[in-house]
């Protein structure tokens, strides 16, 4: 079984991540979001349904001078936030389980991502989306 297993090539500088307070709100409004999918079993850990844990959240990357992420960005470089792998068990989050992806290589299969964590390995969704 191959489920939960990064299927992409990750780029990753492993540190501590400064948030910005207009960041750390977002957060707030995020992991209340990840309890009620917690809750309603869309994210969690079941190792014998799935043999790991499955789905995480994510979050436009949007400072207030509009840094990290802006529509006019092309394609790959339209910073996000995303919950780490293997952390659906936790029904409660804080920054430190997040890692912040800044750039995506759809064709060339890579993520770009700093955080002490290794990215979701759902982390190419919401880069496409």
């Amino acid at each position: 079984m191959d489920e939960g297993v990064i299927k992409f090539k990750v780029v990753q500088h492993h540190h501590s991540l400064y948030f910005s307070l207009a960041i750390q709100v977002q957060f707030k409004e995020l992991d209340r979001w990840k309890q009620v999918l917690f809750k309603e079993d869309i994210i969690g850990c079941d190792l014998t349904r799935y043999g790991a844990c499955y789905g995480n959240v994510s979050m436009r990357y949007i400072e207030p001078d509009g840094t990290f992420f802006s529509a006019t960005k092309p394609e790959g470089y339209r910073c996000f936030l995303i919950t780490g792998t293997q952390t659906g068990n936790r029904e409660r989050i804080t920054p430190g389980h997040y890692v912040r992806v800044y750039k995506y290589d759809i064709p060339g299969n890579t993520v770009y991502a700093e955080g002490p964590l290794p990215p979701s390995s759902e982390s190419m969704t919401p880069g496409a989306v």
